[in-house]
């Protein structure tokens, strides 16, 4: 993929359509706008991270503002990104580029200027939070996207829960599972364990009870692989510029493109 995004190749686009599975409501008199426009808009705010007003007037490749916006909101309600992130993981898991053996959770604080639906003020400023799972390469999973007082435990399981449902699991071991001192909960490690996930926590200072997860990765002969989590939220941040910031006042679209940075990467993780 180009450095700069221009428009979806003709081998990204096939990929696209694949595992997209919908039918789009009706149309109506007037002449509905081509589909790979639509993505294309979408596509380039994501990587620009411009305003939607600044989507190139070149009806050749893009729709309006308006047209994209409305599209992205109608296609997220569907389900239409999750159903296509799924496929391209199971796509990259019979391409066996899916290291499922091991998996990190983190989260990252996008801020967020204004008044908007789930932009509150955290211990780190005023904005949303991004909840990430990788596998042990660093290849991104699964994303969530919560309040600044989002609480991060509840949105770790979720995350295992959805890897569950796209069948990312390994069910014939246990996967083990990395996360910082900031998931530290008794709760949240026997959750894990229920789900097939051997946890590796760190433990806060504050614990009189603890084991040392040095010897949690010499029991299981595991290497440290936590930082890949924070490497991923790095590249996503570089390719998909609209997830510096949380300008959306929508939830949904704000969410929406936390997915189809997902998208986005994986189309190169595929076709390189």
């Amino acid at each position: 993929m180009a450095k700069h995004f221009v428009c979806l190749s003709d081998s990204q686009w096939t990929m696209i359509q694949g595992p997209v599975n919908w039918s789009p409501p009706l149309p109506r008199r007037i002449p509905r706008t081509d589909f790979r426009k639509i993505w294309n808009a979408i596509f380039f705010i994501l990587t620009r991270g411009c305003r939607w007003v600044d989507i190139p007037k070149n009806p050749d490749l893009y729709c309006s503002k308006s047209t994209a916006h409305r599209w992205l909101i109608i296609l997220k309600k569907a389900h239409v990104f999750d159903r296509v992130l799924s496929g391209f993981l199971q796509a990259g898991i019979a391409e066996k580029k899916v290291d499922l053996s091991q998996v990190a959770i983190d989260g990252s604080f996008p801020p967020g200027p204004g008044g908007r639906k789930e932009v509150e003020h955290g211990h780190k400023g005023k904005g949303s939070l991004l909840h990430l799972v990788t596998d042990k390469e660093g290849k991104p999973l699964w994303i969530t996207t919560t309040s600044a007082k989002g609480n991060e435990r509840i949105q770790a399981l979720a995350l295992l829960d959805q890897l569950q449902i796209s069948r990312c699991k390994d069910t014939k071991r246990m996967t083990i599972c990395e996360a910082d001192k900031g998931y530290d909960s008794d709760e949240l490690r026997m959750e894990m364990l229920r789900r097939g996930y051997v946890p590796i926590i760190g433990y806060r200072k504050n614990r009189k009870e603890r084991v040392e997860t040095e010897d949690i990765y010499a029991c299981f002969r595991a290497s440290k692989k936590r930082w890949v989590v924070e490497r991923s939220f790095s590249w996503l941040k570089r390719k998909c510029r609209r997830l510096l910031m949380r300008w959306e006042r929508l939830p949904a679209v704000w969410s929406a493109f936390s997915l189809l940075g997902l998208i986005f990467m994986w189309l190169e993780i595929l076709l390189g």
